[in-house]
């Protein structure tokens, strides 16, 4: 069972919009995460994480399922080269705005860079779909990432 891990957690986003719509969501979540058995230089992980959302405006709880898929590969101690996507669905609607259905996904490519023994920095391309009504958005984005590791 080494490489399966179970958490719980909690988080607060508040988002400032120019238009004063400003909003504060706090969310429960519950995840699992399984590290893959693969060949040296190589790591593979899955992580389904299921979110309970409540937001200011709204009296109903969003259920959201996330789920990301990760991997890296060092070709050399000092450098990784990292890949990852996460796909977003909710559950259910709500009275304050989330929709049922595909929700948004996240892709990343980019480069893992070891700056202590403990931590590193990824760097690289993010994109991210928003399934929004009425438009869509495509986002592009430079990420910066930073890991630390017992």
């Amino acid at each position: 069972m080494d490489r399966l891990a179970v958490y719980a957690g909690y988080a607060w986003l508040a988002t400032y919009a120019d238009e004063g719509a400003n909003r504060h969501e706090h969310r429960t979540w519950q995840q699992l995460v399984w590290n893959a058995p693969v060949p040296q230089g190589w790591a593979l992980s899955l992580r389904p994480r299921l979110e309970q959302r409540f937001a200011q405006g709204g009296n109903d709880t969003g259920h959201r399922v996330r789920v990301s898929a990760r991997g890296a590969y060092a070709p050399h101690p000092a450098v990784m080269i990292v890949a990852w996507d996460e796909f977003f669905y909710q559950i259910n609607n709500t009275d304050w705005g989330a929709s049922s259905g595909f929700d948004q996904n996240r892709a990343f490519l980019g480069l893992g860079l070891p700056t202590t023994s403990t931590a590193r920095v990824e760097v690289g391309y993010l994109n991210v779909f928003l399934k929004r009504s009425p438009d869509n958005h495509l986002d592009h984005n430079l990420a910066i990432n930073l890991f630390w590791t017992h």
